[in-house]
This record gives C-alpha cells, sequence and structure tokens, in this order.
C-alpha cells in the first residue's frame, strides 16, 4: 500500500514540475523569440503619429488621466501578441508593455517586455 503512495505522489511531482517548466518558461520565453520585429525596435519618445506610421492604425485607443493608450494585436494562430503604448499629452511615447496571449489547453497572458521612461 505505501508503495503505491509512493509512486502516485512521485507522478504527481513530475507532471507539476513538467507543468511549471512549460507554463512558467518555456512558452514565454519562445514567445520572446517571436515578438513581431517592428515591435522590438520600439524607442520611448517617438510621437503618437510616428508610431501610427510605424506600426499601422491601432485596433483600440483608451483615453488616460495622463494621457492616450493606443493598443495593436498581431495573431499569430489561434495565440496573439498585445502591445500597450502610453503616449502623454504632448503625444510622447512614456510606455509601453507586450503581452503574449496562450490560447491552448490551459489560456493564460504572459508579459513578455515593458518599457518605462
Amino acid at each position: 500500500m505505501k508503495k503505491w503512495i509512493l509512486i502516485i505522489v512521485i507522478t504527481i511531482a513530475i507532471i507539476f514540475g513538467l507543468y511549471k517548466i512549460v507554463f512558467d518558461y518555456a512558452i514565454p520565453e519562445s514567445a520572446k523569440a517571436f515578438i513581431p520585429n517592428r515591435w522590438k525596435l520600439i524607442a520611448l519618445g517617438k510621437s503618437s503619429t510616428a508610431m501610427s506610421m510605424y506600426l499601422g492604425k491601432p485596433i483600440d485607443t483608451v483615453i488616460l488621466e495622463k494621457g492616450v493608450q493606443h493598443d495593436w494585436i498581431f495573431k499569430r494562430n489561434e495565440h496573439a501578441y498585445e502591445l500597450k503604448a502610453k503616449f502623454n499629452i504632448s503625444s510622447s511615447l512614456y510606455s509601453y508593455e507586450i503581452y503574449f496571449h496562450y490560447n491552448g489547453i490551459i489560456k493564460r497572458v504572459y508579459l513578455l517586455k515593458t518599457g518605462i521612461k
């Protein structure tokens, strides 16, 4: 009886360890490698119009207390990359965040990259 309990506990520990390695390390690291190339070269301080010319028309625009936030989405298969760029009142980029939306067996959102001025 004790032998079966030990085998079950070890099996559960191995499954949990594999889950943590895949979902907390392998997926985010591989997603970082496939960030759209134009998003890798974002420079803080760019104007809103320059960003729109460089990345295309934003999907969504949100008015914030300090300025405006533009969102861009790039879909690859069933997964998606999301860029949230925040501009101050003078239309200068002061912050951005790149997210990866994993829509596999388990749905998760990973923060891949940030830039703050």
